[in-house]
């Protein structure tokens, strides 16, 4: 059975920041997709970088040193 699970959170800088899933997945997590919260139409942000998924958790920073808002969409079993 697929499961699909999404949420905002906050990157407070570059470094690695872990966000965790509101559910754990019970196998595995196989995707995570991330971007940035624009605060209107002409605001453009820096890409957002996920790495390290695990069923409750993943990794994401941004490159420039701002504190962003990020919306994401993870995909697992």
């Amino acid at each position: 059975m697929v499961c699909k699970q999404w949420g905002n959170c906050v990157l407070p800088s570059r470094d690695w920041n872990e966000v965790k899933f509101p559910i754990k997945f019970p196998n595995a997590c196989y995707i995570v997709s991330s971007c940035i919260m624009a605060a209107n139409s002409t605001t453009s942000g820096s890409p957002v970088t996920v790495k390290n998924y695990s069923q409750d958790s993943f990794f994401a920073a941004v490159r420039e040193g701002y504190e962003w808002n990020c919306n994401w969409f993870a995909i697992g079993n």
